[in-house]
């Protein structure tokens, strides 16, 4: 029989390592256990063990099971352990290694071999100081027969053929079976000692779980006896603190007291200075009250007479201020009173024999051949009836013009009258331009500029597609009433600036079928209209608009507005116009106008547009009307 291999017959062998290792128990660390079979390496294979690291009651583990490793890892003979969050309290670390070891003397082919190494690291509360931490562990090795023995040195014949090798083979079987019994009936008694060990064991931890269980009640009662006691320093210390406070408050009240007695002395002392000062006072303060009193009374005479002088001045200044405003007045009424005679008398001479001349003028005309290039007229400064050119532009002095020329229009149409940009017609009632072609006029500007006598404008065939200038075409026409605009298409028009400016008179406008999609400036285009009180855009777009400052300004009556809100290029936007919304079609406009009429200027990513209103067409809005429009990009403002 060749004892080839070491320990035989021991239980256990205890590990060692060389010095003590000192760590920290609150740190994350590594520890390397190494295996030994005697003096020789014991290189795991695929055998599964556990290690138990023990601090007196508290256990981490760490292994492997069915081949998978938890919290290690095994290279050769050495396990390295990760000891992450191992939660072990101060104390030395002992180890307990299990290992599953091949054997096929047992029934499952597996011997449990345990190894225990302690004394060699230490858990402390100051800092780690080590370089490496290595626990030596030696596993226990069961004997084997000599032909084992033989083919794990490479012996490569059967069991027969290599104990026929000696020279007494029945009695070496006889031997090697009654070791074999022997073995069995030690590895029996060696089970049974291990199952005695680990009830022992068990006992005994549990013996030490109760003693730390009593110690760890007894360190809580020093901790809270040490606590104790230093809340009692604490609170004598308070204690004497507020003693001495309160002595060094006694010792000042009673200083204040004494200061305090000396002051009052003091003060009864000044005091009585003070009443025979006071009555000297009181003394001579009478005298001076009787000789105030005089003066006094001095005084009020003095200011009574001056206010007397002062209220008859006052009368004088207005008696002079209303002789003065009434010569005003007379001058001013006397120069009316002229002005008055004269324009009757103007007046008079004009419609002297209106009626026959133009009855005369017209009777002329009918029969007169009609000539396509020649206006007539009757002139309002002699009564005469005149002619001129169809092709220039109307005469400021026209009353009535009974027949206009053929006139095809291009490119610029600008000015009032012949004789004149700014000389406008301040007489002219009624005007029939079906004759004009508007089809390319691109400027109409001023056209018909402070015709103010003007009631009504046929245009209903005018084709204005090709305008681009509006500007002041109608201002100040205060006695228009009504112009047909319904057939006018104005989808090149850029500069609309006062177009209708100061049609005091103009009752409605119809709009509704307007394309101002290239106007640009809209400024003072509706200012003054005192008399509309419709309009609808809803056709339209102002996407190109930028300039409409004040487009409906003292436009009082205006209730019925339906406005697209497209002004793409502006940031303000002035609506004042108080009547909006005080109609049952109106407030629908008002509504429409900030609701479905309104671009959502956020959804297009452009930056929000202040609208001002009227405070009572701001009121007409509601909350939830108001806060939609805002989430639009359309903050309403009063």
């Amino acid at each position: 029989m060749n004892n080839e291999t070491c320990g035989c017959g021991s239980e256990e062998k205890t590990s060692s390592a060389k010095g003590i290792v000192r760590i920290n128990y609150k740190e994350d660390f590594e520890l390397v256990v190494e295996l030994l079979a005697g003096d020789k390496p014991y290189k795991l294979g695929d055998e599964d063990f556990r290690i138990d690291f023990m601090v007196m009651a508290s256990r981490y583990t760490v292994g492997r099971t069915g081949g998978v490793c938890e919290r290690c890892s095994v290279d050769g003979n050495k396990i390295r352990c990760f000891m992450d969050g191992h939660g072990l309290p101060p104390g030395e670390l002992r180890a307990e290694v299990k290992v599953n070891t091949p054997d096929p003397n047992y029934a499952d082919g597996k011997r449990l071999s345990v190894a225990i190494a302690d004394g060699t690291v230490v858990l402390v509360k100051d800092n780690t100081r080590f370089d490496g931490a290595v626990i030596k562990a030696n596993i226990p090795v069961a004997l084997v027969d000599a032909y084992q023995l033989a083919k794990e040195h490479g012996y490569k014949g059967t069991i027969d053929e290599y104990y026929a090798t000696f020279t007494d083979v029945g009695q070496l079987k006889e031997n090697i079976k009654g070791t074999l019994d022997k073995m069995t009936k030690a590895e029996k008694l060696r089970a049974d000692a291990e199952k005695e060990r680990d009830k022992a064991e068990t006992e005994r931890q549990r013996k030490q779980d109760g003693l730390n269980t009593a110690e760890g009640e007894r360190v809580k009662n020093e901790q809270q006896r040490q606590t104790n006691e230093q809340q009692r320093q604490t609170n004598e210390q308070a204690r004497q603190k507020a003693e001495r406070l309160r002595v060094q408050q006694e010792t000042a009240r009673q200083q204040a007291e004494n200061t305090r007695v000396k002051d009052e002395q003091q003060r009864t002392d000044n005091e009585t200075k003070r009443l025979q000062a006071e009555r000297e006072r009181v003394q001579a303060e009478n005298a001076r009250s009787e000789k105030e009193n005089e003066r006094t009374t001095h005084e009020q005479a003095r200011t009574d007479a001056e206010k007397l002088r002062a209220k008859a001045e006052t009368k004088r200044v207005s008696a002079e201020q209303l002789r003065v405003e009434a010569e005003t007045k007379r001058v001013e009424t006397e120069k009316e009173i002229k002005s008055t005679l004269e324009y009757v008398n103007a007046q008079k001479y004009i419609k002297e024999n209106e009626y026959e001349r133009e009855v005369k003028a017209i009777e002329a005309i009918k029969n007169a051949p009609k000539d396509p290039t020649q206006d007539v007229w009757l002139d309002a400064t002699d009564g005469e009836i005149k002619s001129g050119p169809a092709t220039g532009n109307l005469t400021k002095n026209a009353i009535t013009y009974y027949y206009l020329g053929k006139r095809v229009i291009k490119g610029a149409f600008y000015g009032a009258t012949r004789e004149g940009a700014w000389k406008a017609n301040d007489y002219l009632r009624h005007l029939d331009v079906r004759n004009w072609d508007m089809t390319l006029c691109t400027d109409a500007g001023y056209k018909f500029y402070r015709y103010s006598s003007l009631v009504s404008l046929d245009t209903s065939n005018w084709n204005l597609s090709a305008l681009i200038n509006g500007e002041d075409m109608f201002s100040g026409c205060t006695s228009l009433q009504s112009l047909d605009t319904s057939g006018w298409n104005l989808s090149a028009l850029t500069n609309g600036g006062q177009m209708f400016s100061g049609c005091t008179s103009l009752q409605s406008l119809d709009t509704s079928g307007w394309n101002l999609s290239a106007l640009a400036n809209g400024e003072y285009m509706f200012y003054g209209c005192s008399s509309l009180q419709t309009l609808d855009f809803r056709k339209s777009t102002f996407r190109n608009v930028v300039n409409f400052d004040r487009a409906f300004v003292d436009c009082v009556i205006l209730a019925e507005l339906w406005l697209p809100l497209t002004f793409d290029k502006l940031t303000t936007l002035d609506l004042c116009i108080p009547s909006w919304g005080n109609t049952d079609k109106g407030l629908a406009s008002l509504r429409w106008t900030f609701g479905e009429g309104a671009d959502d200027r956020t959804a297009k990513g452009l930056p929000p547009c202040t609208v001002r209103l009227d405070r009572k067409v701001y009121d007409r809005l509601t909350d939830n009307e108001r806060a939609a429009a805002a989430k639009k990009g359309w903050t309403i403002t009063k």
